[in-house]
């Protein structure tokens, strides 16, 4: 039997009471969009206008042609979508016209599509209102993985519009050039005014785009939102626009493995209050970035009002994130040496970015002066940014150069044999020249097994052992069962550099600098002295796979905002999530009898226990909830769910 408790605290029941009310004034879907969906005809694609489903043929025109009849009746009305695949490009929406696509229905790139643009375009030629787009029975999909990652990719030019909505809509991406629903001016000089976007996803976003990007628009409210790369929100204006956005309200945004949920950076636009609420941030960059206003063309600083928010923040570490180039200087000293590897569109990024570890849940440029605004973030709820000192960075002062890590015992690292993992490469006691390099049972805590991991350049390491000048040297040459020992430390020597060749799941093949054909090997197996020696370079052979481990001497983060500290990695599987009511939680690592529901402030609000014995599956109803972003923690394990 299962016992359902709720934890009540008199004050923060009052708060949370007042803060629901207020978000409810703030976030009232009415203040935003005015329905006018039923007020005129109703017409098929297919049986009205002769479309032709999954023949691989350009429908753009007959779109164009439906949409020029309804919106020509005296209220508009809609086109609907029958399940199938259409291939849509340069569609400009008209007033009172709603496209409703089937759940199954598919949008994709015409054959020889043009390498930049938009699929639909909206107040681009005039002004509209009284418009949308949104799937009928869930969410329909618009693939364009097709495009090319260096094109211009645009689903919806959102511009000089009035009274619009965009509902239900899956974006499968391929990396390209743009955000997927893109704000900004538009005929005439006008900007979208009064609208929503919600329940939406795009996967394969790239690292400077993402889902939505919005530069100029007012009383726009986004829900339910989530990007799988790149930026999920993102306020940035276009260059020379002096103009930002105002009264924009976000609600329940995730990034996931992406660059941040949600970004802030007017330029040299002046905008208006932002008022964000439920952010989550699993294995991004950051959970959210805020940016100073700058002037690229000498037209001033812009900035966002001081009564701006970002609330609700709840910042999940990984190891998949993209991360900008420049943003390395934030990584503290244990995670210097962490790979950094070429993402799929290395080509067209040029180097912009890397596919990396989380740095932190928050970045924001602090300071007095132009360009310069306050927004609150009220507590923040992180897990697993175990060295990170601060969960909210200032991004002038708190760089971390390299030079503030050298000789910081953050550098030491242990290499444990793959495929033998209770033993690692062990020095001996002290340190002379010629001394021999075994394996030996695995003990993080045995200065023996701890080695200085020196950066030689070009992605070679040096390994100098604890407390010593003397480190892990190959040998003169390169031939196969050569062995390996200690010598004195020399910078020029290559007998010491080794490449780090990723080999995946954390481990590494450490190639010999001057004879590449040879790797250090643990031989077969595992015991106490066994020899370590060069073996032949094979990427397949365990004994020649290493797991390299930062010694942890430092202090775990310890922030009274944490909701919890030292939280483990391992993440509870959730389904379903988002959820509306009823949830199974699985994938304990040991057999638990209670979980726990936060909320963004760390306070726990539900409790379910069983007064049976523990189980591997627990379920829990989560309807009285509002809608919003909350942990639910079982024993030392965590993760994110999403209330609808």
């Amino acid at each position: 039997m299962t016992k359902l408790k709720f934890i009540h605290f008199k004050v923060f029941v009052l708060s949370i009471l007042f803060t629901q009310a207020s978000l409810a004034q703030v976030d009232a879907e009415s203040r935003f969009y005015t329905e006018t969906f039923n007020n005129g005809v109703n017409r098929n694609i297919i049986t009205d206008y002769g479309a032709i489903i999954n023949d691989g043929q350009d429908d753009s025109q007959v779109l164009t042609t439906a949409i020029n009849d309804v919106s020509s009746r005296p209220n508009g009305g809609k086109i609907y979508f029958p399940a199938g695949t259409y291939h849509l490009k340069f569609v400009h929406l008209k007033s009172n016209v709603h496209l409703v696509f089937h759940k199954n229905a598919v949008v994709k790139l015409p054959p020889n599509d043009n390498p930049w643009g938009a699929i639909f375009w909206i107040g681009n030629r005039e002004t509209v209102q009284n418009v949308s787009i949104r799937g009928d029975g869930g969410r329909f999909t618009i693939d364009v993985s097709d495009a090319e990652f260096s094109e211009i990719c645009i689903v919806a030019k959102v511009e000089n519009v009035k009274n619009f909505l965009i509902d239900n809509v899956h974006v499968i991406e391929n990396y390209t050039q743009q955000a997927c629903f893109v704000f900004g001016r538009g005929h005439n000089g006008g900007y979208p005014e009064g609208g929503i976007l919600k329940n939406l996803d795009v996967i394969d976003a790239e690292f400077g785009y993402g889902l939505v990007q919005i530069g100029l628009g007012s009383k726009i409210l986004f829900k339910n939102i989530q990007s799988t790369g790149g930026i999920c929100l993102r306020l940035e204006p276009a260059d020379r626009e002096l103009t930002g956005a105002k009264d924009i309200v976000g609600r329940n945004i995730t990034c996931t493995n992406g660059n941040s949920a949600v970004m802030l950076s007017p330029h040299s636009s002046i905008g208006g209050t932002i008022n964000v609420h439920g952010v989550k941030s699993v294995g991004c960059s950051f959970g959210v970035r805020i940016e100073r206003g700058f002037g690229p063309y000498g037209d001033g600083r812009g900035r966002y009002a001081n009564d701006s928010r970002v609330t609700g923040i709840l910042a999940e570490y990984g190891t998949n994130a993209q991360v900008r180039s420049d943003h390395f200087l934030y990584l503290p000293c244990e995670l210097k040496n962490v790979e950094k590897r070429r993402p799929i569109n290395w080509e067209v990024s040029n180097g912009w970015y890397y596919d990396a570890v989380s740095i932190a849940p928050v970045i924001y440029d602090q300071g007095d002066g132009d360009g310069f605004y306050k927004v609150e973030f009220g507590q923040v709820g992180f897990s697993g940014f175990r060295y990170q000192p601060k969960v909210i960075l200032n991004s002038i002062t708190d760089k971390i150069p390299d030079s503030q890590c050298n000789n910081s015992s953050s550098n030491f690292v242990t290499i444990r044999k793959g495929n033998a993992s209770n033993f690692a490469i062990d020095g001996g006691n002290g340190g002379t020249n010629g001394q021999n390099v075994h394996l030996w049972a695995y003990n993080q805590n045995n200065v023996n097994q701890q080695w200085e991991e020196i950066n030689r350049g070009n992605g070679f390491y040096s390994y100098k052992k604890r407390n010593t000048n003397f480190c892990i040297d190959g040998n003169n040459g390169g031939s196969n069962g050569q062995n390996i020992h200690l010598w004195t430390c020399n910078n020029g020597n290559q007998n010491q550099h080794f490449r780090k060749v990723s080999l995946g799941n954390n481990r590494f093949r450490l190639e010999k600098r001057n004879a590449s054909n040879v790797s250090i090997d643990g031989l077969g197996g595992g015991a106490n002295a066994q020899n370590v020696q060069m073996g032949s370079s094979n990427n397949n052979s365990g004994n020649q796979q290493w797991i390299i481990t930062r010694v942890n001497t430092a202090k775990a983060n310890k922030n009274k905002l944490a909701i919890r500290d030292g939280a483990s990695l391992e993440k509870l599987k959730i389904y379903p999530n988002p959820t509306k009511g009823l949830m199974r939680i699985s994938g304990f690592n040991n057999l638990v009898s209670s979980i726990k529901v936060l909320n963004s402030l760390g306070q726990v609000i539900m409790e379910s226990s069983s007064t049976e014995s523990p189980k591997n599956e627990m379920s829990i109803n989560v309807s009285r909830l509002q809608s919003g972003v909350y942990w639910v923690v079982a024993g030392s394990q965590t993760s994110i769910f999403v209330k609808e």
